[in-house]
């Protein structure tokens, strides 16, 4: 005797049906046009994930010792050769003491 059950119906409407509804109603997205200018993010925004604080603020050290943090954002025109930002830096002695 077979144990084989055939497949339910609703099971499989409820599977095609929306995904028939999203293949007929999707459409191409059209392309970005941003004619050459892009927004970028130093240290700030999203990339400052509270649950880990090690890439905010973004540091660097000179050879002398001195530790420079920054964070920012700005947006860069490749058309006009130009870029406007705003955004804070910290000098850091190699004590640690604020410089600047």
């Amino acid at each position: 005797m077979s144990s084989l059950r055939p497949f339910p119906i609703p099971a499989i409407v409820g599977f095609l049906l929306p995904c028939l509804a999203i293949l007929l109603c999707a459409s191409p997205l059209p392309a970005q046009n941003n004619e050459g200018k892009f927004l970028f993010l130093l240290a700030s925004g999203f990339l400052c994930d509270p649950g880990d604080a090690s890439a905010c603020p973004a540091t660097t050290k000179s050879n002398q010792g001195d530790s420079y943090e920054m964070s920012g954002a700005g947006t860069i025109d490749v058309q006009s050769n130009s870029v406007r930002a705003a955004g804070t830096y910290t000098h850091r002695s190699p004590s640690g003491n604020v410089l600047e």
